[in-house]
């Protein structure tokens, strides 16, 4: 019985042992394989860009033969340019001219008299009658217009109360000398407030634009209006 167990083991060791050898083989020949195709890509890779650079390198030196052609030929254009503007700068070699001299035999001249010229008689100058001047009418210069009429001049306005106050004023020589109440049905002392500051305001403002006095208001608004119409019949 021990011996039939050993063998059974020993068969069953063996088979194991065959098993993994040959899973090992196949591994190994795979990656053997894989290798081999690496490879093989690798060199096409290195043989493709092997061809790429021999045609880049191809095209360059086609571009280079262009261009040196191009170069030559516009170098011969130049070249044939300044050969015909030299020919054409070239002076022309002038011909000698032969000159012909013609002998004329020298005859004598005959001198024929002059004419004496004739003596002018001086013509007699006749005096000249001047004529009078017309003298012509000087213009009259115009007087200045002046802005008012000399006089005393006297009108009416309404005041307090619908009262008339009436003014006179006195103009002398353009202006305006004197300015005066004859009277007024305003109430004391309104009117005589009025009075002493508008007519000396009136002078020296020469106009009857001025300010009313506070207090006598209407009053100040009779005298103004009265003088002011005054002032308007004495402008020119």
């Amino acid at each position: 019985m021990k011996r039939k167990i050993l063998s059974l083991a020993l068969t069953s060791l063996l088979v194991l042992t065959g098993c993994s050898g040959n899973d090992n083989q196949q591994k190994d020949n795979d990656e053997t394989k894989t290798k081999v195709e690496q490879s093989k890509e690798e060199t096409a890779k290195s043989e493709e860009k092997k061809e790429e650079e021999k045609k880049s390198e191809e095209n360059k030196d086609e571009t280079k033969k262009e261009e040196t052609q191009d170069s030559k030929t516009e170098e011969s254009k130049t070249e044939q340019v300044k050969t015909e503007e030299s020919k054409k700068e070239e002076p022309k070699a002038e011909q000698p001219k032969q000159e012909t001299k013609t002998q004329t035999a020298s005859q004598p001249k005959q001198e024929t008299p002059k004419a004496e010229p004739k003596k002018e008689e001086p013509k007699k100058e006749e005096p000249k009658k001047e004529e009078p001047k017309k003298e012509e009418p000087k213009k009259e210069t115009a007087a200045p217009k002046t802005k008012y009429k000399d006089g005393t001049y006297t009108a009416t306005a309404k005041g307090y109360d619908n009262r008339d106050t009436t003014v006179s004023v006195t103009i002398s020589g353009d202006k305006i000398t004197d300015v005066s109440v004859v009277s007024s049905g305003d109430d004391e002392p309104y009117i005589s407030m009025a009075k002493e500051q508008i007519i000396g305001a009136i002078v020296a403002n020469q106009s009857a634009s001025v300010s009313v006095v506070s207090g006598a208001t209407f009053s100040s608004n009779g005298i103004i209006k009265a003088a002011a119409s005054a002032i308007a019949q004495a402008q020119n």
